[in-house]
């Protein structure tokens, strides 16, 4: 029998200039979030989750985790 292991990659950590300009760059100009994202080697939810972030009311495009008491 042979054990089907899946290669976990470690998670990527993108400072807050990064992700700043990846949202300036898929709210101004004619690209779509998909080229930006294609262009910059990140995912397209991502993206989007970046942008929701800052539409949100957390104008840095940082995730803010609610941790219950």
């Amino acid at each position: 029998m042979s054990q089907n292991k899946s290669v976990l990659m470690p998670r990527r950590k993108y400072d807050e200039d990064f992700k700043k300009e990846a949202v300036r760059l898929a709210t101004t100009g004619d690209r779509t979030v998909a080229d930006v994202a294609r262009s910059l080697g990140i995912s397209e939810n991502l993206l989007y989750r970046w942008k929701g972030n800052k539409k949100a009311g957390h104008p840095d495009g940082s995730t803010v985790i609610y941790r219950g008491i």
